[in-house]
């Protein structure tokens, strides 16, 4: 091989390489948000309802979730095949199984509640990142599914951390590996793909754990309904 084909064959990754160096973690964090929807539109939203289903081995079951803003998060679904609710606010969470032989309605322990307070920020831990204690730090330029993305730690004012990769031209995130102290699993790793609505937000439609391979899928969004409050008192 020529030392000029050498160079020719280089170039195309020192140009990427010198990209990457020229973007600082605030730009890349920046340019996420506005292929999101941007700041504005994004922080207007103050109450979201999703409907979708959970496939695993075969199984799929139905869900509806319910949040206000940085209050709280309920999700009606199924359990075994019968109606379940559950429920998780800044202070507290529960699950009722109606018609259940027993243990029809527990509260939540402090770890399923932990681990659940973090969908209660429909905005992403992105938007204000500061004010909400999240610190993020760049790591390097990895290939995912063999398109280079940008990698990114945030971790959270409760430590737990989440490594995001971003996708390099489009900025949306494709990957996110969620590391939780003393959790029973040290990663949990979420592929991701999307859709733009005719309103210009960018909202999830599929999401797989690679670990247990759950795959997720959203059907429908409602942007700033009027929920009743009474959706999240504990099922009767």
């Amino acid at each position: 091989m020529s030392q000029t084909r050498i160079v020719l064959l280089f170039f195309p990754i020192f140009l990427f390489v010198s990209k990457a160096k020229s973007q600082t973690t605030d730009e890349i964090i920046q340019k996420h948000i506005e292929a999101i929807g941007g700041y504005e539109k994004i922080k207007a939203i103050k109450t979201l309802t999703c409907e979708g289903t959970n496939k695993s081995s075969g199984l799929e079951t139905s869900f509806k979730k319910y949040i206000i803003q940085d209050s709280a998060s309920c999700k009606e679904g199924t359990v075994n095949g019968r109606p379940s609710k559950g429920m998780v606010s800044k202070n507290d969470g529960w699950i009722c199984v109606p018609g259940a032989p027993r243990d029809s309605f527990h509260s939540k322990s402090n770890y399923e509640i932990k681990e659940e307070q973090f969908a209660l920020d429909i905005h992403g831990p992105f938007i204000d990142y500061i004010e909400k204690g999240n610190k993020i730090k760049y790591l390097r330029v990895e290939k995912i599914n063999n398109v280079d993305c940008f990698k990114i730690r945030l971790t959270r004012r409760d430590k737990s951390v989440f490594i995001y990769y971003f996708d390099s031209a489009s900025y949306i995130i494709k990957r996110i590996e969620w590391f939780w102290p003393n959790a029973n699993h040290s990663v949990l790793t979420y592929d991701y793909t999307y859709k733009t609505f005719d309103n210009g937000y960018v909202f999830v439609m599929k999401c797989l754990c690679l670990e247990n391979g759950v795959i997720t899928t959203y059907n429908n969004y409602v942007i700033n309904p009027e929920l009743d409050r009474s959706i999240f008192n504990p099922c009767k």
